[in-house]
Order: structure tokens, then C-alpha cells, then sequence
């Protein structure tokens, strides 16, 4: 039973990691981007005293989270909104490299979230039935999904530390997609995600 439940994940996860190799349309994604990105912390998160998921199952997870916050939430996609987002956030400036982050990782001391989030409401499509959905993305958006994709990355991460441990300390494949996820954050998604994810990440990627 268990390796049945395995295969099935694994192929849910085959077929979420091919749809934005494939459609590369950042409005369309994102339509379905709050569902995905629920789906994926609940798989991550799943845990018990033997931590039965797998290793490729929790690979395959973090690779399919990190292709879609390649496409939905990169700062090369979200640029146009980024100069209102940092206003609205206080910043002065939105950290643009790794000594950035380094900086802020020893000398901040902000708190980190933990919760998981709830899923963001999407907006109906409108036209053609027969086309895929598309959402407008905004300042308004781009706001409300990053803070929830914060918070999932940050109760996502620090899993590895908790019930994940055993997993994460004896298969070097979840380790190497731990940090590849933690790495796509840093490297496309600096800007738009916040501090407290990019913390996070900053110390998975040097664990």
C-alpha cells in the first residue's frame, strides 16, 4: 500500500513539475499557483515517527516548488511591481545578492513565521471557456502570495530540523533538493519573497 501511495504521489508530482516546462505564461500559472503551492507543504510537512513519504517523493516536492516559484514568483517576472512593493514593505532597498542576504543573516535579528498558509483567493476567468484561466497579477497579488509563500518556506524549512531530521541527515538527494529549492529562492526570488524566507533558506543552503 505504501508503494502504491509513493508511485501515485510521484506521479502527481511528474505531471506538476511538466506544466510549467510547458506553459510558461506567468498569469496562467499563477491561477493555479495557490493550490499547488498548498498541495506541496502539505506533502513536505507529512510526517510521522517513521517518515514513511520517501526521499524521492520529498525530492521530487521541493524540485516541482522550486520550477513553479521559478515561473510565478522569479523577480525577472514581478519586476513592474517591485519598486511599490518595497515602499509598501518599508524597505530602501530590496537586497540584490547573496553578500546582501549574508549581511542581513548576522546582523538582523527579525522574527520568523511558522505557520502554514491558507490559500489565496483566485480571480474567475473571464472570455473564452475553452482558453486557460488567467489572473491579473498586481502589487496586491504579488503582496499577499509572497507573504504566503514565505510563510510556507519557512514551515517548510524548518521541517528539516523537526520531523524530517533523520531523512534529511541520511539521504543525500533530499539534502541536495532542500538546497536547490533554497537556492532558486535566494537566486530568482530574492526581491519578492521576504526577509524571514530568505533567512531560512540562507541557513538550509548552508547546512
Amino acid at each position: 500500500k505504501d508503494s502504491t501511495s509513493r508511485l501515485q504521489r510521484l506521479r502527481s508530482l511528474g505531471v506538476l513539475q511538466a506544466i510549467p516546462e510547458v506553459e510558461q505564461d506567468a498569469d496562467t500559472l499563477a491561477c493555479f499557483y495557490p493550490g499547488v503551492c498548498t498541495a506541496l507543504v502539505k506533502v513536505l510537512l507529512l510526517s510521522g515517527p517513521d517518515f514513511k513519504l520517501g526521499s524521492k517523493v520529498v525530492a521530487a516536492a521541493c524540485n516541482v516548488w522550486g520550477a513553479w516559484l521559478h515561473t510565478v514568483l522569479a523577480d525577472d517576472q514581478n519586476r513592474a511591481w517591485l519598486g511599490t512593493l518595497m515602499q509598501q514593505r518599508g524597505l530602501t532597498r530590496l537586497p540584490s545578492t547573496l553578500a546582501d542576504l549574508f549581511q542581513a543573516h548576522n546582523y538582523s535579528a527579525a522574527a520568523v513565521a511558522t505557520a502554514v498558509p491558507s490559500v489565496a483567493q483566485k480571480q474567475k476567468p473571464k472570455g473564452n471557456a475553452s482558453k486557460l484561466p488567467q489572473l491579473l497579477r498586481d502589487v496586491t497579488w504579488l503582496d499577499t502570495t509572497s507573504v504566503r509563500t514565505s510563510e510556507a518556506l519557512v514551515a517548510t524549512m524548518r521541517s528539516v530540523q523537526g520531523p524530517a531530521a533523520t531523512l534529511w541527515s541520511e539521504k543525500a538527494s533530499v539534502r541536495k533538493a532542500f538546497i536547490d529549492l533554497s537556492l532558486v529562492v535566494l537566486k530568482r526570488c530574492s526581491s519578492t519573497l521576504c526577509k524571514d524566507a530568505l533567512e531560512t533558506c540562507f541557513e538550509t543552503a548552508l547546512a
